[in-house]
């Protein structure tokens, strides 16, 4: 339950800190553009995108890769942040007698 909680904030966190980084390139740019998971992992770690990339490609097939890897890298990384976040924190809670 903690872990689960713990997690929660975690990625609350970064959806706050997601939230300030596409304000302000929306400020700087004058068009609002939200980051998305792949290029939020690509610009965290671009070798292992890479390497999983090739190794989807090498193990599974072309094909899953872009009917399923591929679209999931394309959704937004804030709104996901923030659900996964509220439902880790609502999966958390503890649970007693008294409620």
């Amino acid at each position: 339950m903690v872990l689960f909680r713990a997690l929660g904030w975690l990625l609350l966190g970064l959806s706050v800190a997601l939230a300030v980084r596409d304000a302000l390139s929306w400020w700087s740019e004058r068009a609002f553009h939200a980051m998305t998971l792949g290029e939020l992992w690509l610009l965290l770690d671009f070798r292992s995108l890479q390497s999983l990339e090739g190794s989807v490609v090498r193990h599974l097939s072309t094909m899953v890769w872009a009917r399923l890897a591929s679209p999931m890298l394309a959704v937004p990384a804030l709104p996901l942040f923030v659900i996964l976040g509220l439902f880790l924190l609502w999966l958390g809670q503890p649970r007693g007698a008294g409620r």
